[in-house]
């Protein structure tokens, strides 16, 4: 588990297992935007299409960044994850913080990895 505390010199929430740097509530502009995420299922619909739309550059990146090592951050994760899914491609055990100004991305991605461990760990 990532220490927010030894990372960060400002002010944060931590809810639900999420550090929050910006406010927990989405904004109104965003609330369209973020219902057709959560019920178009697209978190999970990209983690496992990210296969059928490879490309070559990203994967490319993605491997030298997991050799890195250290804690990744991806800024601006978005419904399709950015680098991180190819990043846990080439390391599934790589230190990834995720980030988005949009909170029910975070949240989404949160929820599907944890029903995604749920199930590898009690075969479920």
């Amino acid at each position: 588990m990532i220490n927010f505390n030894e990372m960060t010199n400002r002010p944060f929430e931590m809810i639900n297992g999420i550090a929050y740097f910006v406010p927990e509530k989405e904004l109104d502009y965003n609330i369209d935007f973020v219902n057709s995420i959560v019920s178009g299922n697209w978190i999970e619909k990209n983690w496992n299409g990210r296969f059928n739309h490879k490309n070559e550059n990203v994967i490319n990146v993605a491997k030298r960044i997991s050799t890195i090592g250290g804690t990744i951050l991806e800024v601006g994760t978005g419904p399709g994850g950015g680098f991180m899914p190819h990043i846990l491609d080439e390391d599934i055990n790589a230190d990834v913080i995720i980030s988005d100004l949009c909170p029910t991305v975070v949240k989404e991605w949160k929820k599907y990895f944890e029903m995604v461990w749920t199930r590898s760990t009690h075969g479920g």
